[in-house]
């Protein structure tokens, strides 16, 4: 499944809402309007997730339910809209990414020498 970057981008945000802010200014909200979600005490807790603090990264999964769409015709073109039910969802702490480790895989105890070890040259 590929992901979305959500974050909106300064033409989201003059298309939302008018003028985008000069750098330095209040530039309003990274993310849309309806883009968190809230979790209480028992899904924290049977999620693993009672050791979370503000700032820390976690992945995401799940499944959702389509329980209303709309669409609207407005001043300038059309809005649509989805409204998901999350049905399933799992939660864990964020790996971080090993960019070195996702080009050449895990060479922990190879030999030295690098990746080209067995390589024939021309």
């Amino acid at each position: 499944m590929e992901m979305m970057d959500m974050k909106m981008t300064p033409e989201m945000k003059k298309k939302m809402g008018g003028e985008v802010p000069a750098a330095g200014e209040n530039e309003g909200p990274e993310y849309p309007y309806g883009s968190r979600i809230t979790l209480e005490d028992d899904h924290v807790d049977g999620m693993g997730m009672g050791n979370a603090k503000t700032g820390d990264e976690m992945e995401m999964s799940g499944t959702a339910k389509v329980i209303g769409t709309r669409s609207e015709d407005v001043a300038g073109g059309k809005r649509r809209s989805v409204e998901l039910q999350i049905t399933k969802m799992g939660m864990a702490k964020a790996k971080k990414s090993n960019p070195a480790k996702a080009l050449y895989g895990d060479t922990a105890g190879g030999k030295a020498g690098g990746g080209m070890a067995g390589h024939k040259g021309m």
